[in-house]
């Protein structure tokens, strides 16, 4: 009795998935040539099938990780090796993404004004009226539909990730022009980590433009929270109120480098549009 080990002739296979490690396959066909019944460890034991460890062929830096066997036409007599590889040196990533997903909505919030003026910095508006012609009701605000635009980029990385940098990033705008949009018009809304049994780092990094650069309308209110009001029309029969003043609030005034977080995003992935409060 003896045990033959032959590669399948055209069963190498192999794929770069989004952790840019490489991963390849091999089949092997083993029987006894005497047609007994050959058992799934004696065949993986066979010293001409590869062992866990062993550097494939063609890639130098990919080593077994795997096996998987099957019988072949219903018989005992013969299996099918399956063996996996993976490449075992730093995976591609942590420098550019190797992954980016986008997605573009009207947002809706509540206004006082349209046409407003220039708020005077987009970081620190200045504190005065924002002029623009009126379009509230007694006060109360009107729903406008503003421009936003996400964004995800995603990377595999060695080791994991410095969430004392991501920390530092989050709530914070884009310091300069970034991945084609002004500045100050992205806001980082931090990261998903995950790790896996190959010991590599998968972090997602989440961003939102905005077409009003974040800044919103706040109208004046009194002591008792109530909007400030002053009529709008000098007919006795149908006076109308409207608000007094309305200022721009900007929520996320602090900004950030980006490229703190070690992502490249490799030119503008998108075309955005906005309105220029710079």
């Amino acid at each position: 009795m003896a045990i033959i080990v032959n590669e399948s002739f055209g069963s190498r296979s192999c794929s770069i998935p989004a952790n840019g490690r490489v991963e390849a396959t091999r089949k092997f066909m083993v029987y006894d040539d005497a047609g007994t019944d050959l058992l799934a460890s004696v065949a993986l034991a066979d010293p001409n099938v590869p062992k866990y460890n062993d550097v494939h062929p063609e890639f130098d830096d990919s080593r077994v990780r795997s096996f998987s066997v099957s019988s072949v036409s219903d018989t005992e007599s013969a299996k099918e090796i399956t063996v996996k590889y993976q490449q075992t040196a730093p995976a591609i990533g942590g420098g550019s993404y190797t992954a980016a997903s986008t997605s573009s909505k009207s947002q809706f919030i509540d206004i006082w004004r349209i046409n407003p003026e220039n708020p005077g910095g987009i970081n620190y508006p200045k504190r005065s009226d924002i002029g623009g012609t009126k379009v509230d009701t007694g006060g109360e605000p009107v729903s406008y539909a503003v421009y936003q635009q996400s964004l995800t980029l995603r990377s595999p990385y060695n080791n994991p990730p410095d969430f004392t940098v991501i920390n530092s990033m989050l709530n914070r705008r884009n310091r300069g022009t970034w991945n084609g949009w002004p500045q100050g018009m992205v806001l980082y809304l931090g990261a998903e980590a995950s790790v896996t049994s190959g010991n590599y780092w998968t972090v997602s990094h989440r961003f939102l433009a905005d077409g009003f650069y974040h800044l919103r309308q706040v109208a004046n209110k009194n002591q008792a929270q109530i909007v400030r009001t002053t009529e709008t029309t000098d007919d006795d029969a149908n006076k109308e109120t409207q608000a007094e003043i309305v200022y721009w609030i900007q929520p996320f005034s602090d900004t950030g480098n980006f490229d703190l977080l070690g992502i490249n995003p490799g030119g503008p992935l998108v075309s955005p549009i906005g309105f220029n409060y710079a």
